[in-house]
């Protein structure tokens, strides 16, 4: 399947994000690079929800590339994979903070977070 991109044009006061969707035997991947907080969780949010428009088997959210995560950008993922349910989700990291903040808030205990190196 074709991927689909969505990207900020980074002005002065705002940070890059990109996210690329990657729908594929029935598994979509919504892949972020970049730091998701405040001024870019909305982003994310979106380009989510709008993957799961086709009603995929599976969930897979790669934030291997994200060097930074806050409560909003967390907030925002919450309701994508909140979307995605009953279909099962999993994020992947690499960042030992982001474990950290899933392990802090709960949300490892919510869905299937695997470390990558």
């Amino acid at each position: 399947m074709m991927p689909s991109s969505q990207g900020a044009s980074p002005s002065d006061n705002e940070i890059d994000l990109t996210i690329t969707t990657v729908h594929a035997d029935g598994v979509t991947t919504v892949a972020v690079a970049g730091e998701v907080d405040l001024a870019t969780a909305d982003q994310l949010s979106t380009a989510g929800l709008e993957a799961l428009a086709v009603r995929p088997r599976a969930l897979v959210v790669d934030l291997t590339a994200v060097p930074f995560m806050d409560s909003t950008g967390l907030g925002h993922l919450s309701r994508v994979l909140a979307a995605a349910h009953p279909a099962p989700a999993k994020v992947l990291i690499s960042n030992p903070r982001l474990a950290t903040l899933f392990r802090v808030t709960g949300m490892a205990n919510i869905v299937e977070v695997q470390q990558v190196s």
